[in-house]
């Protein structure tokens, strides 16, 4: 075997190599992607600016006698993001603490809604100690289509023992 037979015979031997490893890279990769009960990531924050009349989407639904109601708020832009949630907790003896639940923070004061969230599909169960638990299908944009498509649920946990809280679940 000449000397230039045998350098191309090793580098064809090592992009074969590459090619087992990048197929399996490519499989872990896979493996780890979110599957459709885990949504895009959630945040929690103040309502500021979001717990306008004019941002109302829908009708409010209530929870636990209407001690918690939900709210689905567009915000128009950006347009890929412009869906959050907002949660309406009850305080003793009267008032109310909002909480809004958006897709990300894009800086310390502005956050990024999802493409659509469906208020009608959420589904909620309870749990003594823990809370309420909501799971809201949403929906985030997909850049190469241009469309939205489904990232899930996201889980939402409602608590009121020892003042209000609420938190996203993974």
């Amino acid at each position: 075997m000449s000397a230039s037979t045998a350098t191309l015979q090793g580098i064809l031997n090592a992009l074969a190599g590459l090619q087992r490893t990048a197929k399996l890279t490519l499989i872990l990769a896979l493996a780890v992607i979110p599957g459709p009960t885990s949504a895009a990531p959630a945040v929690v924050h103040s309502c500021d600016g979001l717990d306008s009349i004019g941002n109302l989407v829908g009708g409010v639904r209530g929870f636990a006698n209407n001690a918690i109601r939900v709210a689905h708020v567009s915000t128009e832009e950006p347009a890929a993001a412009p869906d959050h949630l907002l949660i309406f907790v009850a305080l003793e003896p009267m008032g109310d603490e909002c909480f809004a639940v958006s897709a990300a923070s894009y800086n310390s004061d502005h956050y990024r809604g999802f493409y659509s969230l469906n208020v009608a599909k959420i589904r909620a169960s309870y749990d003594e100690q823990k809370g309420l638990l909501l799971r809201v299908p949403v929906s985030v944009a997909d850049p190469v289509k241009g469309v939205g498509k489904s990232a899930g649920d996201i889980k939402v946990r409602i608590n009121r023992k020892n003042g209000n809280s609420v938190t996203i679940e993974k």
